[in-house]
């Protein structure tokens, strides 16, 4: 336990790279660091306003956009376009009681110096809330966590203590949740009973106990743990992964482009699991055909009214943004934080908190399920109480690109 504890918050971020949504259309915007100045509060006007002309609240959004190391950058990740977008559509339609939001953004580049300056400067310059924001560096969060700041769906980073911070509001934890998804996704929509776990190191550490306790509370056996080495040739791997009667491979790992290549080279035809980045479906051609793979969002071009609102406003202020799991937290957040402000007769740090953390089946647009704080995520030995949302949402790569299953609904492996 104490081994999984350690490893875990690393891979929050990491899941990030593991799983993407949407298309990889890129936009050639720059965002550049800034800070936002001091506000007071902002107090419900008499008399309901069609236009956002009274002061304004200030949001913060602080992420790594443009990182390369880590696999991120302006082409990919884009959650502050995706959050500007959404605040011109809320300040068109009148803002919070009146008040135009506003948006101070930060791109740290992977740089944890400049992650913890932008939130030092949220914390001191009075900033309502954090939106959207992610990083593989710094400890941004432990500061804005200090200064009692809500961070609305951003993505904790590699501090273990993080999920447990009492201001974070992440919209999904699949770093965490992957292989055991993946084994449950296995059993419930391929109906397979005797299952194999790919995954690389040092996520193994994680991801084998993990998908192994799923495998048992579901009644399904695993058939055998493989490591996939980057850089190595996979044939092994894959062939190892096929014995003992096995029936379907859940395969966690940011190379799994690769295992699905070798396995389809080596006449291997299972069902495979994953979760797939744009790029990868890309990658893989022919032989990512059939495979399923579990994602964090709904597919934003599925008919649901949100989404189709959040395609309207992309089109509008964001032609072109990419739709990534980088991305579209921006969005959702600044739309939850809006709605939520709504209700509050003085919108400040305190009253938005204390509101977040009390949220049930809060409207979150079908990008996710409705939203609730209020209990926390007991799965996974409990580790991750933050963990609000750990459903998933199972696709399917066909002719060349994600379909839904399951209906379109999202799926809860640890729903008992």
């Amino acid at each position: 336990m104490l081994r999984l504890k350690a490893l875990s918050l690393a891979l929050a971020v990491a899941g990030l790279v593991l799983s993407g949504c949407g298309s990889s259309n890129s936009s050639s915007s720059n965002s550049s660091a800034s800070s936002s100045s001091s506000t007071s509060a902002a107090s419900a006007p008499s008399t309901s306003s069609s236009k956002a002309t009274l002061s304004p609240i200030h949001l913060s959004l602080i992420a790594d956009m443009d990182f390369p190391p880590a696999g991120v950058s302006l082409a990919t990740a884009r959650p502050d376009l995706a959050a500007e977008a959404a605040i011109k559509a809320v300040n068109a339609a009148g803002g919070v009681h009146g008040h135009p939001l506003v948006l101070s953004v930060c791109d740290s580049k992977g740089n944890g110096n400049v992650a913890n300056s932008c939130a030092r400067a949220a914390v001191a310059n009075n900033t309502v809330a954090d939106i959207g924001g992610f990083n593989f560096a710094g400890t941004p969060v432990e500061i804005m966590n200090a200064g009692k700041l809500a961070m609305i769906g951003r993505t904790p980073g590699f501090n273990p203590k993080e999920y447990s911070f009492p201001t974070i509001f992440p919209y999904f934890g699949v770093g965490e949740t992957g292989m055991s998804a993946a084994v449950y996704a296995a059993a419930k929509f391929e109906h397979a009973t005797k299952i194999a776990l790919i995954t690389s190191p040092p996520a193994n550490a994680l991801y084998f106990p993990t998908g192994e306790a799923m495998a048992k509370s579901l009644g399904v056996t695993i058939t055998g743990t493989i490591s996939a080495m980057p850089g190595s040739d996979l044939t092994s791997a894959v062939l190892k992964a096929r014995q003992n009667g096995t029936q379907a491979i859940a395969a966690i790992t940011p190379i799994v482009d690769q295992v699905i290549v070798a396995a389809r080279q080596n006449g291997i035809t299972l069902p495979i699991v994953s979760s797939l980045q744009p790029a990868q479906i890309k990658s893989v051609g022919s032989a990512g055909e059939g495979v399923d793979s579990i994602e964090p969002y709904q597919l934003p071009t599925a008919p649901d009214p949100g989404l189709e609102q959040m395609e309207k406003e992309f089109n509008q202020y964001a032609p072109g943004i990419p739709q990534t799991v980088f991305t579209l937290p921006g969005w959702l957040a600044v739309h939850m934080f809006a709605d939520v402000a709504d209700k509050l007769s003085v919108v400040n740090r305190a009253n938005v908190l204390a509101a977040f953390q009390k949220l049930t089946n809060q409207y979150a647009y079908d990008l996710i399920p409705p939203y609730t704080t209020s209990v926390p995520f007991k799965g996974l030995g409990g580790l991750f109480p933050s963990l609000y949302n750990p459903s998933l949402y199972l696709q399917q790569v066909k002719n060349g690109a994600l379909v839904q299953l399951n209906g379109g609904a999202p799926f809860n492996p640890f729903a008992g």
